[in-house]
């Protein structure tokens, strides 16, 4: 399902905040959801929307690419 958003902003659209998470992820060893939506924030110049953060990380989670530990860390796969 592809979300559009009237806004047209990249920023807030869910493949561009999962290529973003994906990325941050790969650079970091484990970032717990505060911490990771911090540093997604901190690397854009506008506000990334909650929800489409939300979406970005459930589409990173159904497809395999991110796993969560016990502690509430959230890691990311490579590529099979």
């Amino acid at each position: 399902m592809l979300l559009l958003d009237k806004n047209k902003e990249p920023v807030n659209t869910v493949y561009y905040l999962a290529a973003l998470i994906d990325g941050l992820l790969r650079n970091k060893e484990g970032l717990d959801y505060s911490e990771l939506l911090k540093v997604a924030r901190d690397s854009v110049t506008s506000d990334i929307k909650l929800l489409f953060f939300n979406l970005a990380l459930d589409f990173l989670y159904l497809t395999g690419r991110i796993t969560v530990d016990g502690r509430g860390k959230i890691y990311a796969h490579s590529l099979p």
